[in-house]
């Protein structure tokens, strides 16, 4: 979970779990075509998984969605092509550091103070009036935080992490289809009405914003975010249902990578996750809270692709909505 401050100290998660689990994979959906083949409907952007190896995790491949983005800046002669980890879990856009100085964005000094999800503090910098290109979606001029990201995602062609609730234009929507591995730009007129606001965690000087919902597990009452840059339902261990969780016979070790690297998680028991109308049987990954420093939007974890594979997520500027259907 990465935690930054806007001027003086802002510490909302920005990534809350870019995850590859140690422990026994769950089931994902297949890895889909690449990019440059099929046919778009009009207003689609094409998601993507990357089928490259990971050595170092005994070569599994990365189970997030990603997708093109073209990136550009005022002083740009060109533009940047990389892929971006579908995260919104991130609660602003980060570009990874090395990206940015290869290609020449013109990144600045920061007082943004960035902590991982086990409170490591992390070196920032900034860049402003970034513009992203992702299918149809072209963004407004954007501030986004410069961080080093793991080097694994060098290796995979990934230089940023999206925060698409961040990105969408005033009078439109995307929704995200996570089991399907689609995503499409819409009106705004097609968002539920009963939409929720999102919890804004940004001030004038960056937009950041988080997707948090009520659900409960093992018939505790929870707050969570909705992550689909992580896999499984994760958990903070300062949350109180943690405490009950823990008694569970079965538990292992596991790890989940963030933007400040790895860090070594517990590994419980599957438990009985409700969220909007519907019941799951989810995995559950608990990380140590090093940092007790309250956020404006503090939550109890994320809800990863295990359960959101199940779901719709509308996103607006200013809201979002979550459909969700009963388990595959």
């Amino acid at each position: 979970m990465l935690r930054q401050t806007v001027r003086s100290r802002w510490v909302a998660p920005l990534v809350a779990s870019s995850v590859i689990a140690c422990a026994p994979q769950t089931t994902m959906p297949a890895p889909q075509e690449s990019p440059s083949t099929a046919a778009l409907s009009e207003g689609a952007i094409r998601m993507f998984r990357s089928d490259k190896p990971i050595a170092e995790k005994g070569g599994r491949t990365l189970p997030l969605w990603l997708v093109e983005a073209r990136v550009t800046w005022p002083s740009a002669k060109g533009e940047s092509i990389t892929s971006a980890i579908v995260d919104t879990g991130a609660q602003t856009t980060l570009i990874d550091r090395r990206f940015a100085i290869a290609n020449g964005l013109p990144v600045e000094s920061s007082n943004v103070v960035a902590k991982d999800f086990a409170g490591n503090r992390l070196e920032t910098s900034v860049i402003n009036q970034v513009t992203l290109e992702i299918g149809p979606l072209r963004t407004q001029p954007l501030k986004v935080i410069v961080v080093e990201l793991p080097a694994l995602f060098q290796e995979l062609g990934i230089g940023i992490i999206w925060s698409p609730q961040t990105s969408v234009p005033k009078g439109s929507m995307l929704r995200f289809d996570f089991g399907a591995g689609t995503a499409t730009l819409q009106p705004e007129s097609a968002m539920p009405q009963d939409a929720t606001p999102l919890c804004n965690a940004g001030d004038a000087s960056m937009r950041a914003a988080a997707t948090i919902v009520s659900a409960a597990i093992a018939g505790q009452p929870v707050r969570l975010q909705l992550d689909s840059g992580a896999t499984k339902l994760g958990l903070s261990s300062s949350s109180s249902v943690v405490s009950l969780l823990q008694q569970a016979p079965g538990s292992s070790v596991g790890e989940r990578i963030g933007a400040g690297g790895a860090q070594r998680t517990l590994e419980v028991p599957p438990q009985e996750l409700k969220l909007a109308g519907q019941a799951y049987v989810a995995s559950v990954s608990v990380a140590e809270a090093n940092d007790s420093t309250p956020g404006p939007c503090d939550t109890d974890g994320e809800i990863g692709l295990e359960v959101l594979q199940n779901c719709t997520v509308d996103l607006a500027a200013d809201r979002f909505a979550l459909s969700c259907r009963p388990a595959q």
